[in-house]
């Protein structure tokens, strides 16, 4: 990680739990620093996993995966008709 970014973490958050945080993701995503500075600005912390889902909480548990729980297009309905004349 860049000492930009190190600075950037220890002027703009207090809490080392979060520094962490912040300084994992940045390296996962490779942030540039303004990237990193907007993140903290916005608290991405708090928003990440927080969008809307149409799976209910318990869906992804047992390492289950969202194609485990998509629907299989080939039995719905619409599907189902057969070829057309």
């Amino acid at each position: 990680m860049p000492w930009g970014h190190v600075i950037e973490l220890l002027e703009k958050l207090d809490d080392p739990g979060l520094r962490d945080w912040y300084s994992v993701k940045d390296i996962e995503h490779g942030w540039s620093r303004p990237v990193l500075a907007h993140q903290i600005k916005t608290h991405l912390h708090l928003r990440e996993g927080a969008a809307p889902s149409n799976f209910p909480p318990q869906a992804f548990r047992n390492g289950a995966s969202a194609r485990d729980h998509a629907p299989d297009r080939a039995h719905h309905p619409w599907h189902a008709r057969g070829p057309r004349p």
